[in-house]
């Protein structure tokens, strides 16, 4: 961002020195001309720029490779995409011509497209290196020899002199750039020599980051269209001077625009590093953009007259009202820039590139439509049509939290449904080849597969590698997911190798295979065949009787792990507070009523004498998984929220789980009605087990209230970062839809505040 200002201040004077020192006509052609290889170089690249901004952060022992290899793909399309546009001038762009009269000309400006390449390439570098300090200085230095290149520049070549300037300070920064980027590529292959072992591994390193690259580069060619074709739409239509007006206007327009667009690749680089904190970290680059763009456009929109009166008086007199609207246009620019840089950090390509396209189409349409009736100001109505309602779009897609939990669940249930259906078998780009790679090399027999849908952090697929046998091959996408797994791949492990839970075998998963696949590391699990207790239920079976077989068959588990503790503050930090800094970060809940929450569980947690010991976390009965005909329980599946808990909280999960079924409701809406009438929660067979055992709630003998014991599962199920089998925009619906309702309740004793 800092170098994103000191581009935008030096540039500025840069526009103002040509402005003085170029007439019109030559300041119009200059502009457009810059513009267009700028163009040129940004479509070329392919999407490399935001590509090797994801991936160098990744690549280890690979980055010199990775580097060099986006290196020589950019310089080489660069150069090529240059050549054919300097060819068809003749049809595209006439007025340019004298681009290609000389070999010296065409040639320079071949190379200087392939040089800028490397120039934007470089910035991406740096960031992915944790080298960004060195972003404004190489930007301060071409900014400061720009400018003094412009004075002899304007005599030697008094029409293409601005492009001269521009590209000439290029060349000898791309290479004291990159023999400083050669040095850290160096210490960091050395910190990760093995990173990544062999070479199909890198390949498949490769292909992934072209796959994201290609989606972005869809998204740039439109997005680019806008900005290349808008200028030479106007040189056409209205002319030299005309042009030169306007690009007066949007040189200084196009600086604010880069703010917010340059905070989008910081959202994308720094969640390359920590993905789990894509809410904050959004919502801190929305207002940082607010903050460096709110001073220029008051500033620009009130003084416009007088801020050109710097380029010249025919520039105050024909630009201020067009600068006035583009500048409006910027504030609808936050948010469609910061929305679209939070879809590239969750991997929703299809949706960037469907967004760019649809605002360029916007754009150059009522550009043609306005411009021959109203003049240049007709362009900036276009940005600011096109944009405003981008915008409206990205804060309706962003609040739909707020609509989903006060729709009615049947639409909620119908709409579901209808995108499983059109999700399922449709895994995240490439995973195919994953995961044939991962059965080849492990052994497996492949057979009939069912993909589940993308989750935030990782992907998982069914594989029927035998009659009657299932395995579930679990990739995680990102260093959390990764973290998560390896949690329970530890806490499953240690249940397997416990010999007194030699009876439980077949409800632990057994982990069949695990190991990493170029940047993603993965498991392979068995999973148990049979009809799940949900549709038991459904068919008639007693609850009472499905309870009693799980209790039974996980009397073990409690038998060997349980321990009486008393909750001190320790306890109740890691019991509490992951879950409501999960509901925090999503912003899930306002300040009182998370503090009232966390008040409410630590009087009913503190100092008491409960029974722990390891659960299984989200005992549901989606699953249990049940043998065909008479009730026999086969195995438990969805280990997720394994750890050390309270006893009560598989009962009350169970529980839960059949009230929900019974009011065709969601949890959200359960839990809220169980806070007033706790009867039907105590009074569930699971809950009177678990009395039986002795941790049930204090209606039954136990220690916690009906509240506590409420309250404390609900969190443990909405509160957990990872939701397994759940996309990132249904993630947010479920969030909404069973936090909201339990959430609105906790407004009693913090009063007002919530």
């Amino acid at each position: 961002m800092t170098g994103t200002i000191v581009t935008a201040l030096l540039g500025l004077i840069f526009w103002i020195i040509a402005a003085k020192l170029f007439d019109q006509a030559a300041f119009g052609v200059g502009t457009t001309v810059v513009y267009t290889m700028m163009t040129l170089a940004e479509v070329a690249c392919i999407g490399l720029r935001t590509g090797l901004l994801k991936y160098t952060p990744r690549s280890g022992g690979a980055t010199i490779q990775v580097i060099v290899w986006g290196y020589a793909l950019a310089f080489t399309a660069s150069a090529i995409t240059a050549m054919i546009f300097l060819l068809g001038l003749g049809w595209w762009a006439p007025d340019l011509v004298e681009l290609r009269n000389t070999a010296l000309m065409f040639g320079f400006f071949v190379l200087s497209t392939a040089f800028w390449a490397l120039f934007m390439l470089q910035d991406s570098v740096l960031v992915g290196l944790r080298k960004a300090p060195w972003v404004p200085v190489e930007n301060s230095i071409f900014g400061v020899l720009k400018i003094l290149l412009l004075f002899p520049l304007a005599a030697w070549s008094p029409t293409l002199g601005i492009f001269w300037a521009w590209t000439l300070p290029v060349f000898p920064i791309v290479f004291g750039i990159n023999f400083l980027v050669r040095g850290v590529a160096k210490e960091r292959q050395v910190d990760a020599p093995t990173f990544l072992p062999d070479t199909a591994s890198f390949r498949l390193l490769l292909r992934e980051m072209m796959s994201f690259s290609i989606a972005e580069w869809l998204a740039s060619v439109s997005r680019l269209a806008a900005l290349g074709i808008i200028p030479l739409m106007v040189l056409a239509e209205a002319g030299k001077a005309q042009a030169g007006y306007f690009q007066a206007s949007w040189l200084i327009a196009f600086t604010i625009f880069q703010l917010s667009s340059n905070a989008a690749y910081a959202l994308l680089a720094e969640n390359s590093y920590e993905e789990s904190s894509l809410q904050r970290n959004s919502i801190q680059a929305g207002l940082l953009s607010l903050a460096l763009s709110a001073p220029g456009i008051a500033i620009g929109v009130i003084g416009a007259p007088l801020l050109l009166l710097i380029y010249g008086s025919d520039y105050a007199d024909n630009s201020s009202s067009v600068r006035r609207v583009l500048l409006i246009a910027a504030l609808p620019n936050i948010v469609h820039q910061i929305y679209i840089g939070r879809l590239r950090s969750q991997g929703k390509m299809l949706a960037v590139v469907v967004l760019e396209t649809t605002l360029s189409v916007l754009v150059i349409g009522l550009s043609a439509l306005l411009l021959p009736r109203q003049g240049i100001i007709g362009v900036g109505y276009a940005w600011l049509a096109g944009l405003t309602a981008l915008a409206l779009y990205a804060a309706a897609a962003e609040s739909s939290w707020w609509w989903a939990a006060r729709l009615n669940p049947r639409i909620v249930r119908f709409v579901g449904a209808v995108v499983a259906r059109m999700q399922i078998d449709r895994p995240v780009r490439g995973m195919e080849r994953r995961l044939t790679a991962v059965l080849e090399g492990n052994g497996i027999r492949p057979g009939e597969t069912t993909w589940l849908q993308p989750g935030v952090h990782g992907q998982a697929a069914v594989v029927k590698n035998a009659p009657g046998s299932e395995l579930v091959v679990e990739f995680a996408r990102s260093e959390t997911g990764a973290q998560e797994l390896a949690r329970r791949c530890e806490e499953l492990e240690l249940l397997r190798a416990e010999p007194r839970l030699a009876s439980m075998d077949h409800l632990i998963p057994e982990m069949k295979a695990k190991g990493q696949l170029a940047t993603e590391e993965y498991v392979v699990w068995t999973q148990p065949v049979g009809k799940t207790a949900k549709s038991l239920v459904t068919a008639g079976t007693p609850v009472e009787e499905i309870s009693r077989l799980v209790f039974d068959a996980m009397s073990p588990l409690r038998t060997v792990t349980a321990q009486t503790v008393i909750v001190d503050g320790a306890i109740l930090d890691e019991w509490i507070s992951p879950g409501l800094a999960h509901l925090a970060l999503t912003g899930r809940g306002a300040t009182g009523q998370l503090a009232e929450l966390r008040s409410r569980l630590e009087e009913g947690l503190a100092g008491s004498q409960l029974v722990v010991g390891r659960v299984h976390g989200e005992l549901a009965l989606d699953n249990i998984i049940m043998a065909e005909g008479p009730p026999r329980l086969v195995g438990l599946v969805r280990w997720e929220l394994t750890r050390r808990a309270p006893l009560i909280l598989d009962a009350a999960s169970l529980a839960l789980s059949d009230l929900v079924l019974r009011d065709g409701g969601e949890l959200g809406s359960v839990v809220a009605d169980l806070l007033q009438e706790p009867a039907a929660f105590e009074d569930h067979p699971a809950m009177l087990l678990a009395a039986a055992e002795g941790f049930g709630t204090a209606r039954h003998g136990g220690i916690l209230t009906a509240e506590t014991a409420l309250l404390l599962s609900w969190l443990f199920l909405v509160g957990r970062p990872l939701p397994p089998g759940r996309t990132v925009s249904s993630d947010e619906v479920w969030l909404a839809r069973n936090a909201q309702p339990v959430l609105a309740k906790m407004t009693g004793r913090q009063g007002a505040s919530s």
